[in-house]
């Protein structure tokens, strides 16, 4: 039976250089506007095997930093993170209603893992080593 696990990156419109604790990178993302909604795609690197089942959570920011939208979920449709293997790639794509006012706004991402049963988000630090606030990483617009 062929395995159906990835290891190859993917090309993506933005790179991302952040990692979760020991075990996860984000890689990069890319995002696509369809009408009402907001496609944002995630591409996760697993560094090791994670301890725990982790959910994702993007949440779509106004100009004034407030949740407009957001989407928590096991990464990749249910594929838990307690069965990604080092070196692996995982493609997690979430879908966000955008606002229905048609005026152009400005808006960020802020994505995040968190554990699925405590809800404890996993602390995060950016290419350089240094801890990202709120243990979330905000995605340039």
């Amino acid at each position: 039976v062929e395995s159906t696990r990835n290891y190859t990156l993917p090309s993506v419109a933005m790179e991302s250089g952040t990692t979760f604790g020991d075990d996860i990178s984000l890689y990069g993302y890319e995002t696509d506007t369809n009408g009402a909604d907001l496609a944002v795609t995630l591409v996760w690197q697993a560094r090791q095997t994670p301890a725990d089942n982790y959910k994702v959570f993007v949440h779509l920011l106004d100009e004034e930093g407030q949740i407009i939208a957001q989407s928590d979920a096991e990464p990749a449709d249910g594929y838990s993170t307690s069965g990604w293997l080092d070196g692996e790639v995982v493609i997690d794509r979430h879908r966000l209603p955008l606002p229905l006012n048609s005026e152009p706004a400005t808006y960020r991402l802020r994505i995040g893992l968190y554990e699925a049963v405590s809800g404890v988000r996993v602390p995060v630090v950016d290419g350089s080593g240094q801890p990202l606030p709120d243990d979330a990483v905000v995605l340039e617009p």
